[in-house]
This record gives C-alpha cells, sequence and structure tokens, in this order.
C-alpha cells in the first residue's frame, strides 16, 4: 500500500471533529497514514493542540488565518509565541498564516502575516501559507523576511508564480483544485512543476473534490487528489507517491514519523 501523507486538513472543525476516530482509523485502513492540522484562530488553537496530543497520527501548526483578521487581537500575536515556544516540539509549523484579498482590512492582513513570518524565524519553522489573490504580496514579504522553508497551500495559479515560490524555497500544495475539470490553468501549472516541490493535501472539510458539496471534504479526499494528480503527470503512481512521501518529511522536519 502506497503511503500518504495529508499536509493541510482542519480536523478540528465540528463536521470532522465529531468524528475523528472513525476518519484517523478509516486513513490508516487506506494508506494516509498521518495528517497536519493548522490551527486558524487564537481560541481554535487549545482544541488543535489537544488533538495533536491525543492522536499521534497528527501533527499541530499554530497560526492566525487571514480570513478571520476581524477576530484577531494583538495579544492574541503574543500567545501564539507563548504557545509555540512551551510546546517546541509538538508544532511543526506556523499556519495557517497569509493574505486573502477576498476579505478585505489588507493593512491588517499584512500586519498579522508579517508578524507571524517573524515568528517562523525565530523558532526555525516552516509557514503553511494561504495567499488568495496575493501572490505578488505573499512573494514580496517573504523575500522581505527572508522565509525560505513553507508551502503554499491548495495553490491555484500560474506556472510562473508557482516558480517564483518554488524559487523562494517553498513547496506547492496541490489540493482538490485539480479535480475540477474548469481548473485548467492550475492542472496544466501542477502537471509541469517539479516533482520535488509538491506535497497532497485535502484543505478538508470546506475544500471539495468535484462532484463533493463544500463543507463535505474528508481526509479521504487525499485519495482523489493522488489519482488525479497521478492522471495528469508522467511520473508512475509509485514513484509519485513515494516522492510526495519524501517531500514531506524535507517540508516538515519535525512531522511525525509514525
Amino acid at each position: 500500500m502506497r503511503r500518504l501523507i495529508d499536509t493541510h486538513c482542519h480536523l478540528d472543525f465540528d463536521n470532522l471533529a465529531k468524528r475523528i476516530d472513525h476518519w484517523l482509523s478509516v486513513c490508516e485502513e487506506r494508506g494516509i497514514e498521518s495528517l497536519v492540522l493548522p490551527s486558524v484562530t487564537e481560541r481554535r488553537a487549545e482544541s488543535v493542540m489537544a488533538i495533536g496530543h491525543q492522536y499521534p497520527q497528527v501533527s499541530v501548526a499554530l497560526g492566525l488565518h487571514p480570513y478571520f483578521t476581524d477576530e484577531h487581537l494583538p495579544e492574541h500575536l503574543d500567545r501564539l509565541e507563548v504557545r509555540i515556544s512551551q510546546n517546541r516540539g509538538a508544532v511543526i509549523a506556523v499556519g495557517e498564516i497569509g493574505l486573502d484579498k477576498s476579505v478585505g482590512n489588507m493593512d491588517a492582513q499584512t500586519h498579522y502575516f508579517s508578524r507571524q513570518l517573524l515568528l517562523a524565524k525565530k523558532f526555525d519553522l516552516p509557514v503553511i501559507i494561504h495567499s488568495f489573490k496575493t501572490h505578488s504580496e505573499v512573494l514580496g514579504l517573504l523575500r522581505r523576511y527572508e522565509i525560505k522553508s513553507g508551502v503554499i497551500h491548495a495553490y491555484s495559479g500560474s506556472e510562473q508564480d508557482a516558480m517564483k515560490f518554488i524559487d523562494q524555497g517553498l513547496f506547492i500544495g496541490v489540493g482538490a483544485v485539480i479535480t475540477w475539470p474548469g481548473s485548467k490553468k492550475t492542472r496544466s501549472t501542477i502537471s509541469n512543476l517539479p516533482i520535488e516541490r509538491l506535497v497532497l493535501e485535502t484543505d478538508a472539510p470546506d475544500m471539495p473534490v468535484q462532484g463533493q458539496k463544500k463543507g463535505d471534504g474528508t481526509p479521504l479526499n487525499l485519495l482523489d487528489v493522488f489519482s488525479e494528480l497521478s492522471a495528469l503527470r508522467s511520473e508512475s503512481q509509485d514513484t509519485l507517491a513515494k516522492a510526495l512521501y519524501r517531500n514531506t518529511f524535507e517540508l516538515f522536519s519535525r512531522l511525525r514519523d509514525e
């Protein structure tokens, strides 16, 4: 059985959290051996850490998501720093952080993003970045703060922009978008990127695969994403799976290898 890792799954969201034991058991049966759980707000950080402590196959990241900027307070950055410091062995990345043009209040978003990039540098951690119509702005800040380790999650965009992130040292998160027939540009991009810079993810439950309703995603979607990726790429499925697995541990050096 191929060994796969979901590098981005919100197991703390209600529609997955209610059945965590079930989903992790089914994932194990299907070869999805570990998952990365990023936090999105201060109020969710405790539950994310609790899940990580309880389930050895779950590794956690801590961050303040740009979509929830109106919920963030300056002291949340201080608490984030304390949590990372107190859980250095358990926190494998700073995330989910980034910028999102659909939300507005870009000055505040940029402030929180910049501060969290500095935390990543301080604790020598990779970043998990959400970028929605902000690739140029995100890249500019990565260069400004000399961030060279992380992933652009659920990547959607051009090959040119993807290569700029790769040249900066980042990985590209391949998710459900490639299962949508209408996402021709992203599908073409992912088919051409260097295999050494790709990792798999679901962004469950909110990111659906083709034919699924928004909010109904599960970690098992990773199998659909992998299947579609293998159809887009020239490598054999075994070669692809081994590369994705190896890439994930290069990205997250503190990931639990169970």
